[in-house]
């Protein structure tokens, strides 16, 4: 559903196909949390804080990941390789 007044527009910072990453979302849900948090108390302090930590974890879990595929997509076609020169 598109709210009145938001458009997608091509080259304004959505991915291909016009859809939200999913990261960015939840960037700044955790943001607008933590921003309403620190009008609140200071625990929206540590709310932040601890989320940007959170954040930089998965950013490196995910590049892990993401270089384990690419391992594993490189083995599949070098073995592809040796066998075909049999």
């Amino acid at each position: 559903m598109i709210l009145a007044g938001c458009s997608r527009v091509p080259g304004s910072g959505h991915l291909p196909g016009g859809a939200d990453s999913g990261v960015s979302r939840s960037a700044r849900a955790w943001l607008i949390s933590g921003l309403v948090g620190l009008t609140e108390s200071a625990a929206g302090l540590l709310f932040v804080v601890f989320g940007l930590v959170s954040v930089l974890i998965n950013i490196v879990l995910m590049r892990v990941f993401l270089e384990f595929v690419i391992s594993m997509i490189r083995t599949a076609q070098n073995t592809t390789a040796l066998v075909e020169r049999r």
